[in-house]
């Protein structure tokens, strides 16, 4: 159905691909609005483009929300994991001494 609306039939695949990842009704809806802009000359490159800066920025939004939840102290910050063995054995000898 993208894939005629934008007359992209050679990518056909990618868009039913796509339809099955995503939320189907936004991306066609999209594409119905790239459809009406007759000054894109390549509907399918824009419309995959458009779809690449919508997640762009929802995953930017995502880690703003992240963020300001630690700022605000509602989830504690992400503990980095410390490599190697002397570490493990530093761990190892703290639990040690907590028994």
């Amino acid at each position: 159905m993208i894939a005629e609306i934008l007359h992209d039939d050679k990518h056909k695949a990618l868009y039913i691909k796509l339809a099955k990842e995503r939320n189907q009704n936004k991306l066609l809806e999209l594409a119905k609005g790239i459809a009406e802009r007759p000054n894109i000359k390549n509907k399918g490159a824009y419309f995959m483009k458009m779809v690449q800066v919508i997640k762009q920025e929802k995953i930017e939004k995502a880690r703003a929300q992240r963020q300001a939840a630690r700022e605000q102290g509602a989830a504690p910050p992400v503990e980095q994991p410390t490599a190697g063995l002397a570490a493990a054995m530093a761990r190892a000898a703290q639990i040690k001494d907590e028994e």
